[in-house]
């Protein structure tokens, strides 16, 4: 049923685009009307594959009690989870989208109610949408965490990998290189960076995730984590998106990336079923110096924003000045980040870990730099 279907639409996927539609190459007698949105072969296919997608994962988070009964199900969960990473990287930012949209639904418990109207949308619909870069996704919902048998934690321990290749491979320098040939036959390369929706939706997938394998979160995930919030926020935006993200007029509003992190470093402070503690309490790793050195990067981004990896300093500010993209102002963000970082440094001051690493001597250091800055 559905693992032949998820099969054929992925091996589809990969040649359906090249092939034209009859009206691109046929003239005939009786001509269809097309919106201008899918009137391509490569765009209806992208509205095909978003609509498969979004359609099986539905059916995965409505009958998850049904089908985890079935024998092949780890199979078929697998085989879900490579689909929405292979559609995750898409080239196509809709279908992109679309796949952690999907994702988000079936990590989000069916019976907490904040599903999806089933109205059939999908994130990105609204052509305003993607041209502002807005994130049409489900809002932030307060996630809860839920015991699993260790079955369930295998297969949410492998969500939690897909999860981290997604948003590794999607920021990396390999993938957001993009190779074209133009009308002389040159061979040209251009870089697409992640969109801020993408990276707001992927983000916001993640505390919905941590809730079901805090029992196997450990320094090593914090760490891969850590290193996905940080790249995600030296992703550069297009000039002429950047006033639809935050308002200029009002300083102090943070975008949904910012609020997406911001939400997922709380998630991490929850106490956890049956203890006073978070995982950064109780676990026996040293896991707070590690958060607390994310926060006081973020905080130092306020005076000195992040170069993009492959680029040089010099050849950063070029790309400013010309106003190809820019890096938005992380100020606000930034001072959420120190108020965060102090009052989780008041948590495990007496910490063997955090007084071995000196973090307070760091968050002097940053502290100083930025007064003299």
């Amino acid at each position: 049923m559905l693992f032949p279907l998820l099969e054929q639409v992925k091996t589809m996927s990969t040649s359906a685009a090249d092939v034209p539609p009859p009206s691109d190459s046929v003239i005939s007698k009786g001509k269809i009307l097309i919106h201008h949105s899918r009137d391509t072969a490569e765009k209806q296919w992208a509205e095909t594959h978003v609509l498969t997608l979004s359609g099986v994962a539905r059916v995965f988070n409505n009958r998850r009690h049904i089908l985890a009964g079935l024998e092949e199900f780890p199979r078929a969960w697998a085989l879900l989870l490579e689909f929405i990473e292979f559609a995750a990287l898409s080239k196509s930012a809709e279908v992109a989208l679309a796949a952690l949209k999907s994702f988000q639904d079936i990590v989000h418990d069916s019976n907490d109610g904040q599903e999806s109207n089933g109205s059939g949308s999908s994130p990105g619909d609204s052509s305003h949408d993607k041209k502002a870069g807005k994130t049409a996704v489900k809002p932030r919902l307060q996630p809860k965490f839920c015991e699993a048998a260790d079955e369930d934690l295998n297969l949410w321990s492998n969500a939690w990998r897909v999860w981290y290749n997604i948003g590794i491979t999607s920021m990396s320098e390999s993938h957001i290189v993009r190779a074209r040939r133009d009308s002389t036959g040159k061979i040209i390369t251009t870089k697409s960076y992640p969109t801020q929706a993408f990276l707001s939706a992927l983000v916001q997938i993640f505390p919905c995730l941590y809730m079901r394998i805090y029992s196997r979160f450990g320094l090593a995930d914090l760490q891969k984590l850590a290193k996905i919030l940080e790249t995600s926020v030296t992703m550069p935006v297009p000039f002429d998106q950047s006033p639809f993200l935050a308002p200029s007029f009002q300083d102090t509003v943070l975008t949904a990336l910012q609020h997406a992190i911001l939400d997922t470093i709380e998630v991490l402070r929850e106490p956890l079923p049956n203890s006073t503690g978070s995982v950064l309490h109780v676990s026996n790793q040293p896991m707070y110096p590690t958060l607390l050195f994310l926060l006081l990067q973020f905080f130092d981004y306020a005076t000195e924003p992040p170069c993009i990896e492959g680029l040089s300093n010099a050849e950063t500010v070029s790309k400013r000045k010309k106003k190809d993209w820019i890096i938005l102002n992380l100020t606000p963000f930034s001072e959420k980040c120190l108020k965060i970082a102090l009052v989780l440094y008041e948590e495990c001051v007496s910490k063997p870990a955090v007084i071995e690493e000196k973090v307070l001597e760091k968050i002097i250091k940053v502290c100083k730099d930025r007064y003299e800055k």
